[in-house]
């Protein structure tokens, strides 16, 4: 396990430093999307579920005027709060409901999206925004791995700080490089013999954002045609750091299309917790001034619509350093979107601005799955009534992904596997679903997201807790037809 744990991370690192190639192969084939579970009512068809949910509406077209205030708690019938304690019929899966229920006091709309591309004339000015109007760009394609001596000496005094604790956590940091110490005492020693012959500084170069690279690519139905594919531009602010700035055009084999900023290609952040983690020490700006510095950069890039939706102080893959994550949604017409995290559902259906800040500012920055919004399908849809929702809550909470009931536990034996779900806020929002007969968009629809932490026991043993950051959605139901959304 800590070995899959080291190799993930290492990914992680790699492809932040060659940019798309290797993702590219990677992932070619893969594909994210929102499926329907088997719940009943069955899924409706787009056209289907627009009728439903403008059933109430009049026929004289959408309204682009910001909507009226609506009271969802009596619309709906919904509780403030909404108390429950379920099981499922073995026991080993236990659910405990003391959740807020939040509603916008608005209607929702349905809203048809498409992925949206990136530009030559967008990647120049995203790049202006994130490197900076005097960028001193550089040839990665001739520059020496280790780009100059400031550079490689950041390297050197970070591998001789992990040799000599690397006991404490050095073999952790170095251990897909180097098998031993002595290993990496001896890559030390070439490391010093380099450096002399390495440059002070590299020249600049002007960067062409109308080159846009194509690589060859492949899944099991074979070659892949890809136009536009990516483009990939490093810089450096100091002759000691490296920035990479890159953008994907590549739905055929990402599934997505988004952009990645990094302002130091040695200093990594890896995938957020699902927990809150203890930071203490290892950052000294403000969790609003960090915000404030998110926000300020979102606005430049020019999506003042997305609004801040969960923020949380992070530790980096060797717990070195720490950061503050923001997550930024769109609102539509003043409708929010929700956002829940899980390890099975991919970011791609999310169209999502992340934006990470150290005690040096902006450090890394992603926007996912870049949406065009085509227009509203219905300005105001006909939700089911609370207690409709909780009804197929109640029912299908114990039954999707009850890993309880799989085959590997809780059988003669098997380990014994226990569960307990705790649901602590129910939110009503928009959330972004394929739409089955149209491949090239979207459907921004209303759902009810039920957020919470899990505890797992293994053969009556401690317990072990996931997702106490308030990001994690046990179970999430679409509001018009009552389906749930499956999250894997």
């Amino acid at each position: 396990m800590l070995r899959n744990m080291k190799f993930k991370q290492w990914i992680q690192r790699f492809f932040l430093w060659i940019g798309a190639v290797g993702m590219l192969f990677a992932l070619g084939g893969c594909g994210g999307a929102v499926r329907t579970a088997a719940a009943n009512p069955v899924s409706l068809e787009a056209a289907q579920m627009v009728e439903t949910a403008s059933q109430s509406q009049t026929s004289s077209g959408a309204s682009t005027a910001a909507p009226s205030p609506v009271d969802q708690y009596t619309t709906l019938g919904a509780p403030k709060t909404y108390a429950a304690e379920l099981q499922s019929e073995t026991g080993f899966l236990k659910v405990h409901v003391n959740a807020a229920v939040e509603l916008q006091n608005m209607s929702l709309p349905v809203e048809r999206t498409k992925l949206h591309r990136f530009t030559d004339e967008g990647a120049a000015r995203f790049a202006q925004v994130l490197l900076g109007k005097n960028a001193q760009y550089i040839d990665d394609s001739r520059a020496n791995e280790h780009f100059t001596k400031a550079y490689l000496q950041r390297e050197i005094d970070d591998l001789s700080d992990s040799i000599a604790h690397w006991d404490a956590y050095g073999s952790y940091k170095y251990d897909l490089r180097y098998d031993t110490k002595n290993e990496a005492e001896d890559a030390l020693a070439e490391f010093q013999a380099l450096l002399p012959a390495l440059p002070d500084a590299l020249p600049a170069i002007t960067p062409d954002f109308s080159n846009w690279k194509m690589i060859s690519a492949s899944n099991d139905q074979g070659a892949i045609e890809t136009t536009d594919c990516y483009q990939c531009h490093f810089a450096m602010p100091d002759n000691a750091t490296v920035s990479r700035f890159a953008i994907h055009n590549c739905p055929e084999v990402l599934s997505s299309c988004f952009l990645e900023y990094a302002r130091n290609i040695q200093r990594t952040v890896g995938a957020m917790s699902l927990d809150f983690e203890n930071v203490e020490g290892l950052i000294t700006v403000t969790q609003e001034n960090a915000e404030a510095q998110a926000r300020a950069v979102v606005d430049a890039l020019g999506y003042p619509e997305f609004v801040c939706v969960h923020r949380q102080a992070c530790l980096s893959d060797y717990r070195d350093f720490a950061y503050y994550r923001f997550f930024f949604l769109r609102q539509i017409d003043g409708a929010e979107t929700l956002y829940w995290n899980s390890s099975s559902y991919a970011d791609e259906n999310f169209e999502l601005i992340q934006v990470c800040v150290d005690n040096g500012g902006i450090l890394k920055v992603s926007y996912n799955n870049p949406q065009d919004i085509l227009g509203e399908m219905t300005p105001a849809a006909d939700l089911l009534p609370f207690s409709q929702i909780q009804s197929v809550f109640e029912k299908m909470i114990l039954v999707v992904d009850n890993q309880t009931e799989a085959e590997a536990w809780n059988r003669d034996g098997m380990p014994k596997l226990t569960k307990d779900y705790y649901i602590s806020s129910v939110r009503l929002g928009l959330s972004s679903v394929a739409e089955s007969n149209n491949a090239d968009t979207r459907l921004l629809i209303p759902v009810w997201s039920f957020f919470g932490y899990e505890e797992s026991r293994v053969n009556d043993g401690e317990p072990e807790r996931l997702g106490t950051n308030g990001q994690r959605a046990l179970l999430t139901i679409n509001a018009i037809d009552g389906t749930v959304i499956e999250q894997s």
